[in-house]
């Protein structure tokens, strides 16, 4: 009896994280955090909304993003509802003033625990940021290493939403 149960729970989550993977007919839009999920206390999902065709969506992404982040969300043209959040792929609209500062990536690992995480200073102000690379990082990026400077675009209103430009590495000093 164990193990029926122990198989059905593993065929309703493979059944779930198959519908949430686009498939066929792949568009994207542009997903904002509005929040995070009610209820708990401790690491709940936070919402990315999206549109399409003037209709709302809501998806859910890891906790450590804050209210007002953009992300690339791709989704099944006919059924917006399948989707599939892109955290490797944050985005700036073009009416949000940006600026260029440099940073140093502080934690490189292309691998199982997929994370790139870099610290920048603007302002004075020190700061930090993390997210996940996209897959095979590692070959489009072979030099990327912990130590590395990237130029770091950043949105003026609230420094903290970040993106490291990998295709953008220098020698230029830290603007502290």
């Amino acid at each position: 009896m164990p193990l029926i149960i122990l198989f059905s729970i593993v065929a309703f989550f493979i059944q779930y994280y198959k519908a949430k993977i686009p498939r066929e007919n792949i568009k994207e839009a542009i997903g904002t955090v509005t929040g995070y999920q009610e209820g708990g206390t401790s690491m709940r999902p936070a919402e990315l909304a999206f549109s399409v065709k003037g209709e709302k969506y809501i998806t859910y992404i890891s906790s450590n993003y804050d209210v007002g982040e953009k992300f690339v969300v791709e989704y099944e043209e006919n059924e917006p509802k399948i989707n599939k959040a892109r955290i490797d792929k944050p985005v700036f609209l073009t009416n949000e003033k940006t600026n260029i500062t440099i940073g140093i990536v502080e934690n490189y690992n292309p691998n199982y625990f997929r994370e790139i995480s870099f610290i920048y200073f603007v302002n004075g102000n020190k700061y930090k940021q993390s997210y996940l690379p996209m897959k095979n990082s590692e070959l489009k990026y072979p030099n990327l290493r912990e130590g590395n400077k990237y130029k770091v675009k950043y949105w003026t209103e609230n420094p903290k939403r970040s993106i490291i430009l990998l295709d953008e590495p220098t020698t230029q000093p830290l603007n502290y």
